[in-house]
């Protein structure tokens, strides 16, 4: 019931722990409404951060005691003695309000406060084991410790499940005789009949020393004993234990009955989804990511973001490539502009009179990579060899009077296809035959640098007009693909009459540090969009939530940014049509981010109407 305390047990008065240079160089890690991680020192957050929270909730029981726990976790115990107080005074909940105002009177050294409260509570609502564990902790301060044995005794016969008083119950055992005591105490405990823990305690024992059928008859007496919902921790433990001896078919059918997301979360979950996982049992736990997923805890993002990535892994383990059939995918214009969405009312191309050029990529050479077919999650390559090409694309289509395509080569097992040669000329023309011409791009991994060239091709007579080459830090491609594209725009000016226009007024790509991710998300909307295709394996698409998550962060680090925020609704609008499910899991969010970040008129009511037709039923 009271998780903190064997934390506060395990602690020195703090009078001597002064503070140090140690406390501000750690964090204090939190969450903002749009589920982005936000660090401080623990400076900052006891000054800044702690005294508001505490007024804010001043009259609010509830909060007030979520706020106080979370400080004495954090080591903030001594600025939290007032408001503890304050809780005693207002809480209806008269244990709880009891039990932290009496811990944190004897970690002030108060130890006859302490047990007067203890007392009193006692006195006035009778005994109750959480109470007279921490009764006997006063007397254990105070040197006296057949008392405090005595008490904590009659705690565990009230309540027998308390973890902490359970374990440092157990644990004086063993110091004094041994193991054969410690095992002697938890069998005392465990006959108890309303007693749950020990069973489990001693299951681990049995499981030791292989005595497996023992094991699982101990722990079918606890389950039998914990009521219902069963309490995390018990099935943690289950979980745990079993994992540790190999019996991965044991965790689903003892644990997975009994398991409720929303109750046990992701300190169950977790165990169930690797056992799931280490039997090679992928869709089983995919569901269970999912179910957790659903619960919109940011804090259990990286470790859900893992387990959907480690699935994809191993999905992609078994081969299924045999008698490719590769195609290619044609889009016209920026992969972010869809026709009749809108957007096109605020990002008008202003001419389309000029040449019909296509860009194709997709082709990498890298000395390190397997000399074979091979099918594996996109990569670092992957993505920028087809995100270059699509920002070429939209650069052309909003810069000048070309009309722009874009072609992607496309498995029709479904997944992207990158080959690891140059297209070549004439091959390259005769996948762009619609076109009147071609211009390839093909990146080469180096060690240190990257490079991409670029050969820009007559499909008429497969004649290269011209080819470019352009170095680059893989972290910092921003104006080594500026360059390429000047360069590219120069030629065709000079040789096929291509003219420069100005770009709309609302297209803004982000620089910087941002441009490499806004190359990232042009390349996923664009699988977005291909996970929707005819045959495409429902478990094409990987990460989706990282993906709009992602968006999200690119339009919160550019929020004046019309271009981003298309972007960004555009991927959830194709999103619907792929993974729905997830769309609700983002609603607050994007309500949150339209709200604080209104973009000019009219583009902020156009890409409303997007968001409103990606969350529609």
């Amino acid at each position: 019931m009271f998780g903190f305390l064997k934390t506060l047990f395990e602690k020195k008065n703090p009078k001597a722990q002064p503070r140090d240079e140690k406390e501000t160089e750690s964090l204090i890690q939190a969450y903002d409404e749009f589920g982005r991680q936000i660090f401080m020192s623990r400076s900052q957050w006891r000054d800044s951060v702690l005294p508001g929270n505490l007024k804010s909730q001043w009259d609010d029981p509830d909060a007030l005691y979520q706020t106080i726990i979370a400080a004495i976790n954090d080591g903030f115990e001594a600025d939290i003695f007032e408001a503890t107080r304050r809780l005693f005074e207002i809480d209806p909940e008269r244990e709880r309000a009891a039990t932290i105002w009496g811990i944190v009177l004897m970690r002030a050294g108060r130890l006859d406060e302490a047990e007067q409260v203890f007392l009193d509570f006692t006195d006035e609502f009778g005994e109750q084991g959480i109470i007279l564990t921490n009764l006997a902790k006063v007397h254990f301060e105070r040197k006296d410790m057949a008392k405090a044995q005595e008490t904590l005794w009659h705690a565990l016969e009230l309540d027998p499940n308390q973890d902490n008083g359970m374990g440092w119950y157990v644990q004086m055992q063993l110091e004094q005789g041994g193991q054969e005591a410690y095992l002697s105490a938890l069998e005392r405990i465990a006959a108890i009949p309303t007693s749950w823990r020990a069973p489990l305690w001693l299951a681990r024992e049995a499981i030791s020393t292989g005595d497996l059928d023992g094991a699982l008859q101990l722990y079918n007496r606890s389950l039998e004993r914990t009521g219902r919902p069963v309490p995390a921790d018990a099935l943690m433990q289950i979980s745990a234990d079993l994992g540790r001896a190999g019996e991965l078919k044991m965790i689903s059918e003892i644990v997975e009955p009994y398991y409720d997301a929303s109750y046990h979360g992701l300190q169950v979950g977790n165990n169930l989804i690797k056992a799931h996982f280490d039997s090679g049992e992928f869709a089983h736990a995919s569901q269970l990511v999912e179910q957790l997923y659903a619960l919109k805890r940011p804090d259990w993002q990286d470790t859900l973001s893992y387990w959907d990535t480690e699935i994809a892994k191993a999905k992609l383990a078994v081969p299924t490539l045999d008698a490719l059939s590769v195609s290619m995918l044609q889009s016209e214009g920026p992969v972010w502009i869809k026709r009749n969405s809108g957007s096109e009312e605020i990002l008008p191309k202003t001419k389309a009179s000029g040449p019909k050029i296509c860009f194709l990529g997709s082709s990498v050479t890298d000395a390190n990579a397997k000399n074979e077919v091979e099918a594996q999650l996109a990569d670092t390559r992957g993505r920028l060899a087809r995100a270059v090409p699509l920002f070429l694309a939209e650069q052309l289509h909003f810069k000048t009077d070309a009309v722009a395509q874009t072609l992607v080569p496309w498995i029709e097992q479904g997944g992207f296809a990158l080959v690891g040669y140059e297209w070549g000329d004439e091959n390259a023309a005769q996948y762009a035959s619609t076109s009147e011409y071609v211009i390839t791009t093909h990146l080469i991994c180096g060690d240190k640098t990257w490079d991409i060239e670029a050969r820009i091709v007559r499909v008429a007579d497969h004649t290269c007009l011209g080819t470019f080459k352009v170095s680059f830090d893989v972290a910092k491609p921003e104006l080594a693909i500026q360059a390429l594209t000047n360069d590219i725009f120069s030629l065709l000016e000079d040789q096929v009459g291509l003219k420069r226009c100005d770009s709309p007024i609302f297209y803004d790509v982000p620089a910087g540090a941002l441009f490499p991710y806004y190359l990232l998300r042009l390349e996923q909307l664009l699988a977005v969009r291909c996970g929707n295709k005819e045959g495409v394996r429902a478990d094409f698409l990987n990460g989706s939530r990282n993906i709009v998550d992602g968006n999200i962060e690119l339009c919160m680090r550019n929020p004046q940014n019309v271009t981003t925020r298309i972007l960004l609704a555009e991927t959830l609008l194709s999103m619907k049509a792929v993974q729905p499910e997830i769309l609700e899991e983002f609603q607050d969010k994007i309500g949150a981010l339209q709200a604080r970040h209104p973009l000019p008129s009219p583009a902020h009511g156009v890409v409303q109407s997007i968001f409103d037709g990606a969350f529609a039923a």
